[in-house]
């Protein structure tokens, strides 16, 4: 490991960062968080180290005028070069001690900080003298490569890498020069007096040539050695393959040399990758992260990256050599913070590790839901074209799988992502079998002991919310009527309110009944008789389900259809437990319960329903949704309509809501 931590104050966004390193670190985050601007203050810090390059006034931070200063600094890691130094000086290798002795000197403890300052309108200011930055810049080289900028059919940089790694020493060099000559005048008399020609009309003309650096010179007897200097694939030009054939060979090539480069000298060389999955298909990101993990004990990598992918491979692998850093942007600043990979323990999850579920990890929020029936609302195009954040949100199948909520959750992992769960009411309390009676699941209430210690209204909304709700839970017998125990008991109903509020203290959105209870309500119920009717929905089994509706009043109605299209009743209980505990059920109620299968496609062609329907009684003559798309964005027609959803839907309209405030940050968090 070459950088230890970088440390960043007032460059962009960076109002103060901090980033504690391994040999393999990602930054990782929304389009626009900053992550580039940590990778540009690592390279903007090497252009000056030794060179002399143009100052940038476009590095200070534009949100505080009163902040004029740019400071960077970076704690490098010596004990490497350290033990390299004293090994060579214990062997007697001599002919660099006043090079160790360097090392040993500015090095105490096995660390070096180096930093630079630069201020509005003002030179660069460095903590150590510039031989010094000539060593760091040795030992430590930086190599960075940008995806979007790296000339992917002209690899003429990498060598310079080539003639670095094979660099000779002055009296080397003059020794090959000599040999050649002599072999020259001895084998090849013939090009030798061609050569002495060109030679005498070079000096009759007085034209000379620039000498060959050393790292010029093993270029050149690389090139002649490998009989060539255009790189080729497979034999064929660069110019014949993909980009991201490309963009992965030379890459790759990259990292081999310095790995072999470290190997054989005194270099712990570093790796800037900007987006280097870009082009790159999955076999081939993969193929990408196995390298970098084969060269990481000798080469250290920062990268900055969109692919979840990559994200995924560096999870999975769960080494102790990686970091993964979430950098978020809030009121205008970059901030970073250290995510937790899996420990050795946590085989189940890096087995269930997915791309999808590391797409989460560049989410702005994350909402974990139970199954595909909320995948599918939330999805629906209708529904996302009236509340159109709903695309940036990230719905997360696996609310009640244990391993997934800790792949997923913020608070597992240590990402900063808004995150809360939807659940159905039943997965947080339960009826008894055979009892009018209710108990809470541990699962939802476990926060007994941290609720001890909060004060004020925090206390109140959650240590005094959960012992009204198990006092109601111990005291309370609700009342309900057959044959579907539909409950309309104002006591049951504030009951699964205080649970509601009470849960959302701790990011959980219940609903009252089932996400079928939120979909199918009292205030839509006709309309939705009439999507029943007018679709082939329960195809030859809608008479049955007609005539059987017509037999109960309002609750009954809405209870019975709520089963049929397999949701619960508002006492939430299901069709087997219904049966149970009703043995006068009749037979015929009974099999058309759940006769619409919950991912049969109802949702969305209800959705497609009751938008169009609405749209129309406003109206709009389209029959495509790209005319419904355009009819939204016409007037006050999206905030009228969403006025009707609010009517119709209230309790999934409220979700949606408190959704939307936190998604931009304003009050109404859950």
């Amino acid at each position: 490991m070459a950088i230890e931590s970088i440390e960043m104050e007032g460059f962009r966004s960076m109002r103060d960062g901090f980033w504690k390193l391994k040999d393999i670190n990602l930054l990782i985050g929304e389009n626009g968080s900053g992550k580039t601007n940590v990778l540009s203050a690592v390279l903007y810090f090497y252009e000056h180290l030794t060179g002399n390059q143009a100052l940038k006034e476009d590095l200070f931070d534009v949100w505080n005028p009163l902040q004029n200063e740019v400071r960077i600094r970076l704690n490098y890691d010596m004990s490497r070069v350290r033990a390299i130094a004293n090994h060579n000086r214990g062997r007697g290798r001599l002919r660099y001690e006043n090079f160790y002795q360097k090392i040993l000197a500015v090095s105490k403890g096995n660390r070096l900080s180096v930093e630079m300052r630069q201020q509005k309108d003002g030179g660069i200011r460095w903590n150590v003298d510039y031989n010094l930055r000539q060593i760091i810049h040795l030992l430590f080289p930086l190599y960075a490569v940008d995806a979007r900028q790296v000339e992917l059919t002209d690899w003429s940089e990498l060598w310079n890498l080539v003639g670095d790694l094979l660099k000779l020493e002055k009296e080397q060099t003059v020794q090959v020069k000599t040999e050649a000559k002599t072999w020259l005048a001895s084998s090849e008399k013939s090009m030798d007096r061609r050569l002495q020609s060109l030679i005498e009309i070079l000096e009759a003309q007085e034209i000379g040539l620039a000498s060959f650096n050393p790292k010029q010179f093993a270029q050149a007897i690389a090139q002649v050695i490998l009989d060539g200097k255009n790189f080729r694939t497979g034999g064929r030009r660069l110019g014949s393959f993909s980009n991201g054939t490309n963009a992965y060979h030379y890459t790759k090539l990259l990292t081999e040399i310095l790995r072999l480069s470290a190997s054989n000298k005194m270099k712990e060389p570093i790796v800037l990758l900007d987006e280097p999955e870009l082009s790159l298909h999955y076999s081939l990101i993969d193929r990408l992260s196995e390298d970098i993990f084969d060269s990481s004990d000798r080469v250290q990598y920062l990268i900055s990256t969109h692919s979840s992918r990559m994200v995924k491979d560096v999870m999975v692998r769960g080494e102790e050599n990686c970091t993964v850093e979430h950098v978020v942007l809030k009121e205008n600043y970059s901030f970073l913070r250290p995510m937790r990979l899996f420990t050795p323990e946590m085989s189940r999850e890096r087995i269930q590790m997915t791309d999808s579920y590391a797409n989460a990890y560049f989410a702005r929020m994350v909402v974990s839901v139970e199954g595909e029936s909320e995948l599918e609302l939330f999805q629906n195009p209708y529904l996302c074209e009236l509340y159109p954040f709903l695309r940036r949100v990230d719905f997360v199948k696996g609310m009640s799988n244990r391993v997934v909520q800790n792949i997923i959750s913020p608070n597992q992992r240590g990402y900063r992502t808004t995150a809360f769960a939807l659940i159905d009411m039943d997965k947080a309390v339960e009826k008894r079998p055979g009892k009018n009676e209710f108990v809470l699941k541990p699962e939802y209430f476990s926060h007994r002991e941290q609720e001890a210690y909060f004060f004020g209204k925090k206390r109140r909304e959650t240590l005094g919310a959960r012992r009204e709700i198990e006092r109601m839970a111990e005291k309370c017998r609700f009342s309900w009527k057959y044959p579907f125990f539909s409950c309309e008991d104002p006591n049951f109903q504030s009951w699964i309110q205080k649970i509601q509020r009470y849960l959302e203290q701790y990011g959980t959105f219940a609903f009252s009944s089932t996400l079928e209870g939120g979909l199918i309500t009292k205030e839509n119920l006709s309309l939705f008789r009439r999507y029943i009717r007018e679709s082939d929905v329960l195809g030859a089994r809608l008479a049955e389900v007609e005539r059987l509706t017509a037999r109960f009043p309002a609750p009954g109605r809405l209870n019975y259809l709520r089963l049929v299209f397999s949701g619960k009743s508002d006492y939430l209980m299901g069709k087997k437990q219904i049966q149970e505990e009703n043995r006068r059920l009749e037979a015929e109620l009974y099999q058309t319960m759940g006769i619409v299968g919950k991912t049969s496609g109802w949702i969305s062609e209800w959705m497609e329903y009751f938008f169009r329907r609405q749209a129309q009684d406003l109206k709009w003559k389209g029959k495509t949704f790209p005319q419904f798309r355009s009819w939204c964005d016409q007037g006050i027609n999206r905030e009228f309509l969403r006025s009707v959803f609010q009517m119709r839907f209230p309790e999934l309209a409220r979700l949606i809501h408190k959704m939307e405030m936190t998604f931009k940050g304003e009050d109404g968090k859950i």
